[in-house]
């Protein structure tokens, strides 16, 4: 009997031992690259300004569908957002005063969520962003606070959430905050901009607090200065900070005066990291002459190539390119059939709605559209060409919810390892071969 069956499937063994040495061979020749991506985190308020949550949506490098999912961890409508490589943070603010922790990998699936707010402390924080250091350090900026936290952001217990602290009180504009609001981190310095808004919603001369990251002091840029050790900016009501390898300098966005109408105090200022030196890059204009309105967001891509947001009011407001060395500004049209479709519509600049992805794809949220609107930056005969958009559903109320801030969240990266040791349909192995034409010989 065994004989019989041994000389009855010779050719079966011999076909399935040969397939197996081709893939085994293929599996070493070729080794699997998967495309690192990255996920948009898209936080979403109701029109009537009650409830939040946010989106993911997945970057491509181009064409395809974007899987996404909406309307993820319903709450509040004073939410924001941060990312650390494959973790992003959810901030919630007004009667919370929390902050979650997500893995991309996992996504809906809650790592941590811990307070931001001390057990002492009755009013409201309003965790505003979170500045990474490194994987086990990052300033979390409090907005309702004079004290910003250093934390562990990969802390396994809230006892280890909370490290230490920045005192910002010298800058303390009567109210009880300076209104830290956002950073960026430069050769082991931090950049973070103070808006200054006193308790009257008047706006006070902005600064940008330079802190040493290995130490959490503070560094004195100006001692013959006002008395405070941080760079005071031109523009007031700081919006957003970026810095560009590429010229090796800060940029901030301010908005300036808004209330009760819009003083043009605001526009694009450059800081040099080493010498804590500025200069205006553009200026939104004063009261008689302002001919892109105030400025509510910006995306910097090289020392040639930018884009802001100009705001003629809330509800009127306009995408433009230009350019940083010169300063010449056009108005974004689009290579469609509504070219002026970035124009006059209400974006989420203020929130921090306007960001590039890693292949230097513009993202923008469209208030007015509902939608969340991708660019493809390098125009062809001026014209910009449009890749894809993602509409933000109602909630599951039947509320119209809005885009706001726009972060974005790499995944792992994926190595040869990995990919080798990922399960597949032939069992516990990472590489799968097909051979089921042979089993039905």
């Amino acid at each position: 009997m065994r004989g019989t069956f041994f000389l009855t499937n010779r050719a079966f063994f011999i076909s399935v031992l040969t397939t197996a040495v081709i893939c085994g061979f293929f599996s070493i020749a070729l080794p699997v690259h998967a495309e690192q991506y990255q996920h948009a985190i898209v936080t979403a308020t109701s029109g009537d300004g009650l409830k939040g949550s946010y989106s993911w949506i997945q970057e491509r490098k181009s064409g395809g569908s974007r899987l996404n999912d909406h309307n993820m961890m319903p709450t509040i409508s004073d939410i924001r957002a941060a990312t650390h490589n494959e973790f992003y943070f959810i901030m919630e603010g007004q009667g919370l005063n929390r902050i979650t922790c997500y893995d991309i990998q996992s996504l809906d699936q809650v790592v941590w969520q811990y307070a931001a707010q001390d057990a002492e402390e009755t009013q409201d924080t309003l965790p505003w962003d979170l500045i990474s250091v490194s994987d086990h350090k990052a300033y979390l900026l409090r907005y309702g606070s004079n004290i910003a936290w250093v934390v562990d952001p990969l802390a396994e217990t809230e006892a280890e959430f909370k490290t230490g602290e920045l005192d910002f009180s010298a800058y303390d504009d009567g109210d009880g905050s300076p209104e830290m609001c956002c950073g960026a981190v430069v050769d082991g310095k931090a950049f973070i901009a103070l808006r200054r808004v006193d308790a009257d919603g008047i706006l006070q001369t902005a600064y940008v607090s330079v802190v040493d990251t290995a130490t959490d002091q503070f560094i004195d840029t100006n001692p013959d200065g006002d008395g405070f050790s941080g760079i005071p900016l031109s523009v007031q009501h700081p919006v957003s900070i970026q810095y560009l390898t590429e010229t090796g300098s800060i940029y901030v966005l301010g908005s300036g005066t808004l209330l009760p109408q819009a003083a043009y105090t605001g526009g694009i200022e450059r800081i040099d990291p080493d010498s804590y030196t500025t200069d205006m890059v553009l200026d939104d204009g004063d009261g008689d002459s302002h001919p892109y309105g105030y400025f509510t967001g910006m995306a910097m891509i090289s020392a040639t190539d930018g884009f802001f947001i100009g705001a003629a009011s809330e509800t009127d407001q306009t995408l433009y390119h230009f350019n940083p060395a010169t300063g010449a500004v056009d108005a974004v049209e689009l290579n469609a059939s509504d070219r002026n479709y970035m124009q006059k519509k209400q974006f989420a600049g203020l929130d921090g709605g306007i960001g590039l992805d890693k292949h230097d794809r513009l993202w923008i949220s469209n208030i007015t559209n509902r939608e969340v609107n991708i660019l493809i930056t390098v125009p062809v005969k001026g014209f910009y060409s449009g890749d894809g958009f993602m509409a933000i559903p109602n909630d599951n109320a039947g509320r119209a919810m809005q885009p706001a801030q726009i972060v974005f969240c790499e995944e792992p990266q994926v190595t040869d390892e990995d990919e080798a040791e990922k399960p597949s349909s032939s069992g516990s192995g990472g590489n799968f071969c097909f051979i089921g034409h042979l089993l039905a010989d």
